[in-house]
């Protein structure tokens, strides 16, 4: 594995714990952005530290954001106005 220092984990996939895992074994620090609501505790209690994503949506261009919501039990995404 190539080292990194810092890598930033934008999902709340309990998947994705062996790839942190083996990144802190080889001294990466984990950062995880995800919305308070992501409950994801598996990875929250793994990582080095945690951003809410809340705290950084407004930083973001709106042409660049896509919210999923959940219509008639499908996903969807919808591009912000």
């Amino acid at each position: 594995m190539q080292h990194y220092d810092l890598l930033l984990v934008f999902s709340a996939d309990g998947d994705l714990l062996p790839a942190v895992q083996s990144a802190q074994e080889h001294g990466a620090k984990i950062g995880m952005i995800v919305s308070r609501q992501q409950p994801a505790r598996i990875l929250k209690n793994k990582v080095d530290f945690l951003v809410p994503l809340e705290m950084i949506l407004n930083k973001i261009p709106g042409e660049d954001l896509l919210v999923r919501r959940n219509i008639n039990h499908h996903n969807q995404r919808e591009r912000l106005a």
